[in-house]
């Protein structure tokens, strides 16, 4: 999947409802002082996304990619998302794993 299909899909997951905020993301988010709508605007209006591995955290799921979605939130400055992706028989969901 390219970056530009992988942010149409997640686009797409937000869009329908189909997302989780994960406890990390969660716990992130307060100490960040993000907020679901500043997360939902940069998803909404990301200007790219990029694939990413990281070898500190468990193998995800199995037909779920990884990808960080990089946007303005509600002030402007850009946030990172960090996001598992999959596919079942419903369409895209997503879980968002962590902010930044």
């Amino acid at each position: 999947m390219s970056p530009a299909e992988a942010l149409a899909a997640i686009r797409q997951a937000f869009a329908n409802g189909r997302y989780t905020i994960g406890h990390h993301a969660a716990a992130r988010m307060r100490t960040r002082r993000v907020s679901y709508v500043d997360i939902k605007r940069a998803v909404e209006l990301a200007g790219r996304a990029e694939t990413y591995d990281d070898p500190q955290r468990s193998k995800p799921p199995p037909h779920t990619s990884c990808w960080r979605v990089f946007g303005p939130d509600l002030e402007g400055d850009e946030l990172a998302v960090a996001v598992d992706l999959t596919q079942d028989h419903l369409g895209y969901w997503v879980l968002v794993v962590t902010v930044f």
